[in-house]
Order: structure tokens, then sequence, then C-alpha cells
């Protein structure tokens, strides 16, 4: 075939499709060409519809394109009143048929039709004609930008339905969920305790339940807290010390809705004190989540400075105790659209949160942001369907494993026989990949040596890698404390109280750890003795952060921070005399050990000179490996028995 026969082939072909679009696109009736009797049928439905009697309207638009069922502006108005009576598949076909007849006749049909289709899930179908309508809209800008989130959520939700993650949830007893509303569930950092808000009479109250073999005792209220008002929105600190919590119109409240902070101490807590500014402002402050050292607060605002109507905000605990100016989380975390119920993991990196502005299902969804070392948000993570679905999921709470979450909803309790719904509090195992790090906690209880008393002090745990502190609070009166500790560092604890010497462990966490194997440390501090005291000298006080180079007499910076805490003590205590002694263990000729480790007990000696400790007041001594405190037929009773400690003298 010549190039000219193809030539005239191809215009033949396009004359005919030409003229069969204009054909079509002219093959319909419309108001301007109906007649008489059909358009005042037509202006009847419209009034109908105008006054919300859509069964009418549809009888009459039915009546209607039985006489003319080309009549574009019946089918187009009748598929109105099909989504609006819920008849979503009527309502497409209706669409889908007006459009078929003329594409060009109400460009914003592609629109409408694929709203309806998001609305039956038919997510690729409504992806596709978003599309078509973001091709053929040229003036609403409002309309381009909601088409332009459909379109995204419809090509998330295709895939998430294609590729679901496991979901099976399950409800919490009845010592938990009662017939009221029971919602917005907090765990301590242990596991074993819960608080959450319970509605009765309209009346929201916080309760509490704590955790025995596995389960759940009945909640009990907390007299202490529960008000007239309502106590709603709360956290608890990784020990269970300390809440925070959202009260509204209170007479000492800045806005509509305050922060408000309480501390358990002696087994009651305190009277509610507001936080005041710079944390509550005339705005809108509410859901707290504090991390589990307590130095960071997390919470929702619709303050000014915002990316959108709520969102994420956060506020570091300063040196003082105070809380400093809060910083928006930024555009990673906060869109145009809102977030709401921010909860930070233990780990202190993953941050979970619901929000309407990122990719997902539609109206909110629960995702997952991590933070790096130079503190920037990751681009969060839908926690996919069935978690979320196309209706508003709410707030979930993980425990310290970062296995179970949980959760609260009304979907799942319908009460039989009726229509009647309740909050309830749910829990489920959240997939492997929406997991937070690896976190073990250290739970003790400090008392006094000599007489068995518990003791109220101050327990500080220092990043070694950083010298960070990442840890700092006061045992309850109970001498008790808890604090998290995530895998992948080393950590040293140490205890100290006015009075007595101090104590120190090692957790050396950077190689991983079992986390179901929390630390449990029974901590008893020695007081520090009178001068000429002729009772019995403290026994030897093991420096466990003290570390040197592999073979030799070298401090590693990492043991500077426990050997200032020794300065500190004799600078408390200028009375105070001490001996340093070094200790190996077993590998190795006798010699060679008695000799490194005088060698590293002088090392600690010189230290604390060149840190202003006289030398009149120190000594050290050297014993090798003559003087063990564990086995030496393991590597770990090896480690315990390199050790460099003081005594008193």
């Amino acid at each position: 075939m010549t190039h000219q026969m193809i030539r005239y082939f191809f215009l033949l072909s396009l004359f005919f499709s030409l003229n069969a679009a204009l054909f079509a696109q002219t093959n319909y009736t419309t108001k301007a060409t109906l007649a008489p009797k059909l358009l005042k049928l037509y202006e009847q439905a419209k009034t109908q519809v105008s006054t919300r009697k859509l069964d009418e309207a549809s009888k009459i638009l039915k009546k209607l394109l039985t006489e003319d069922s080309r009549f574009i502006d019946g089918i187009i108005l009748l598929a109105n009143v099909y989504h609006d009576q819920e008849d979503l598949k009527g309502a497409v076909a209706g669409y889908q048929q007006a459009i078929a007849m003329d594409t060009a006749y109400q460009p914003r049909l592609y629109y409408q039709l694929a709203l309806t289709q998001y609305k039956l899930q038919q997510y690729s179908d409504a992806a596709s004609n978003f599309g078509h309508f973001l091709l053929v809209e040229k003036k609403s800008e409002d309309m381009l930008s909601r088409a332009k989130t459909y379109q995204r959520n419809a090509l998330f939700a295709a895939q998430a339905i294609q590729h679901p993650v496991p979901f099976t949830p399950v409800r919490l007893p009845e010592t938990i969920n009662s017939s009221s509303d029971e919602y917005w569930a907090t765990l301590s950092s242990d596991g074993g305790s819960m608080m959450f808000t319970r509605r009765v009479n309209n009346q929201e109250d916080f309760f509490h339940s704590r955790q025995e073999n596995g389960t759940w005792q009945e909640a009990q209220p907390i007299a202490e807290l529960n008000s007239p008002l309502n106590e709603g929105i709360h956290c608890l600190s990784g020990d269970g010390h300390t809440l925070i919590f959202t009260a509204c119109q209170r007479p000492d409240g800045l806005g509509g809705c305050d922060l408000y902070t309480s501390t358990l101490n002696g087994g009651h807590w305190t009277n509610p004190i507001n936080l005041k500014a710079p944390i509550n402002t005339a705005s809108w402050e509410t859901q707290p989540s504090l991390s589990a050292n307590g130095q960071i607060l997390f919470f929702v605002s619709d303050r000014p400075g915002g990316l959108g109507g709520l969102d994420l905000w956060m506020s570091r605990r300063q040196v003082d105790g105070s809380w400093a100016a809060p910083t928006n989380l930024g555009k990673n975390i906060n869109t145009k659209e809102d977030e709401q119920a921010p909860f930070i993991h233990p780990d202190g990196r993953t941050l979970y949160f619901m929000s309407k502005g990122h990719p997902g299902m539609g109206g909110y969804d629960l995702y997952l942001s991590r933070i790096d070392e130079k503190g920037e948000w990751s681009e969060p993570q839908n926690l996919g369907y069935p978690i979320n679905t196309t209706a508003n999921e709410g707030a979930i709470h993980l425990d310290l494993e970062g296995k179970t979450a949980y959760f609260d909803s009304d979907q799942f309790s319908k009460t039989p026989g009726t229509a009647n719904t309740r909050a309830d509090i749910f829990q489920f195992e959240l997939p492997e990949q929406d997991r937070p790090l690896a976190v073990t906690y250290a739970k003790g209880i400090v008392q006094d040596k000599t007489t068995q008393k518990n003791l109220a002090a101050l327990v500080e745990i220092i990043d070694l890698s950083s010298g960070k502190r990442i840890f700092s609070a006061n045992t309850d009166l109970d001498g008790s404390f808890l604090a998290c500790l995530p895998m992948g560092y080393n950590y040293a604890l140490n205890v100290s109280k006015k009075g007595y010497l101090f104590y120190s462990e090692n957790f050396a966490l950077q190689e991983q750890r079992n986390r179901h194997e929390p630390y449990q440390l029974a901590i008893k501090l020695q007081p520090v003795p009178a001068e000429n005291s002729t009772t019995t000298k403290p026994e030897p006080v093991i420096l466990r952060n003290v570390f040197f180079a592999l073979g030799k007499a070298v401090l590693e910076t990492s043991s500077f921070p426990e050997l200032q805490r020794l300065v500190q003590l004799l600078q408390t205590y200028p009375n105070l005399r001490i001996q340093i002694n070094g200790h190996t263990d077993d590998i190795g000729a006798d010699a060679d050990n008695q000799k490194l480790s005088e060698q590293r007990a002088k090392a600690v000696y010189e230290y604390l000179i060149q840190n202003g400790i006289t030398a009149q007041r120190l000594a050290f001594k050297g014993f090798g490996e003559s003087k063990p405190i564990a086995p030496n037929t393991t590597a770990e009773g090896r480690q315990l028995n390199r050790r460099t400690e003081f005594v008193v003298q």
C-alpha cells in the first residue's frame, strides 16, 4: 500500500470518527430541547430535591425518563438523588450514562463520579476519574486541591487493600470495659499499670487497673484526680509516677483546654497543677505524650504558627525543670489538614499519630515516623489496611515491647438487637514493620544498707557514648524507680543521696539484649562514715563505669562521668579518705595481672589528683587476680572480676 493510500484511509477514518463523535454529542435531549410537558416535570423534580423530598423527586424523574430516556439533565439529577439516598451504585450508573452521552457536557461530573466510586471503595476507577477531572477543570482551585487529595488516597487505598496487614482486635476484659464508654488507655513502661478514661453519666473520669499474673484487675476510679469537671486525654511517664492530662474551662486555665500535671508520691496523686506558659496558651492544648525519660512533651494545639488547623508540637524540659517554648514538629509531620493523638514510644525515636493530611484510606489514619540522630522526622508511614479504613481511626498506645497496641473503638461493641454502640478498649498485635526500636528497662528499689529502710534518692542514667544524661529522677518515697533503656547503647546508672556513698551500675546494650529481660535492681546505699568513726568501715564501692584500653592502664573517655561523680563525692566530704583498688581476672600470668591492676588503680588515683583532690586523701593498690567476686569460668564472671573500686580509709 502506497503512502498516498495510507493517508487517504487515515483521513477517511478520521472523518467517520468525527462524525460519530458529533452524532454522539447531539444524540440526547437537554432542557432547551425537552418537550414542554416533560420540562414541567423536571422543574417539579428540582423543587422536590430543594426541599429534600428525595423519594418524590425520584418518582418524578423516573416517570420523565420513561418518556425521554435520553434527557441528559434528568439523568444527572436522578444520579444526584441516588447519591443523596445512599444508592451509590445507582448514582455511579447515572453519572457514567451521562458522561457516555457527552464527555464535555458537565466536566465536573467526573469529580462526582469519582467521589461516589471512592465511597464505594472502587479505588482504581475513582483514581482514574479524578485524573480525568484534573485534566478538564480549569477554574476551581478548591475542587482541584480536593481532587488531588482524593486521587492520592484512592491510589494508596487500592494498593493497601490488595496488600492487607494482619489485624485481629481483641476486646479487653470486663474488669476494664463496662457498659459505659472507655477510651484512651495508657500504660506504665513495665506494663503493670493502666490508666484510662471512662464516661459515666456524661462525666469523664480517670480509672486505674493493675495487671497481676497477666490479668487486668478490676479498674478503680482515681478519687484524688476526679472532679465534677471532665478529666480526659492524658499520658503517663515511663515509671507511672507522673501524669499529664487535658482539662477544659477550669478557673486557672489560660484557654479553652489546658494541660495539667500531677505526681504520684507515696501512693497518692498530688493536686493537679496547670503547666502554664509557654506550654498552655489562649489556644487549645490537648492530647499530651511524655517521653519515657520525662524530658520531652508532645501535644496537640491550634496555636498560631502551625501548618494546619491542629498540629503536633513538642517542648523540652530545661535544666531547671521548666519547659522550653514549644516547637512545631514541621512539615514532615504536620500538614494543612489536622494531626492529632501523638504517642512517643519509650524507644524515644518512634512517634505514632493520626492525620488527615498524609496519603491514606481517608479521614483520620494512623501513621508512624522515626526521628534520626539529626533530629529530622522521617516521612510518615501509614500503618496499612485494615488497621486504617475509610472511617476515622483513633489514637493508639503501645506496650514497651512494641508488639501490642491498645486503641478504643465503637465499631466492635454494638448492643445486640440495637444500633447502639459504646467505646471499648481493644488490643491487637502490631505488624513487625510498624514496631518501634527494641527497649528494655531498669527497675529498682533504693535502701539504706544498714537499716534496710527505703530511701528517696536521685537516679541518673548516662549514655556512655555521648556523655549525655538520658534519665534523671528522684525515687518515690518507697525508694522505687523505673527507667527505660533503648537498645543499641551502653549506659551508666548512678544513684546518690546526701549522706551516702554513691552506687553505680553498667548496662551494656550496644549489642542486642533480650528485651524480655529487664534489669531488676536492689540497691543498697552505704552511709558516709563520720570522721574518726569507730563503726565498721563501708564495703568497697565498685566503679562499674570505669573502663580501660584492652590490656592497658589508659582510661577510656567513657569513664569520665563516673570519675567526676567520685570527684564530686570527695569535694562534698572534704575529710573523706579513700583507697583505689584495681583487680583483674585470671587470664595471663599472675605477675602481669598484679602489675596491670596496680597501674590501673594508679591511673584513677592520678585522675583524681588532676581534678583537684589532694594526694594526702588518696591511696591506691593493685590486687591482680587474688580477690575475685565471681567464678572465672565464664566471660560474664571474668568481666565482673575486672573491676576498679574504692574503699573508705
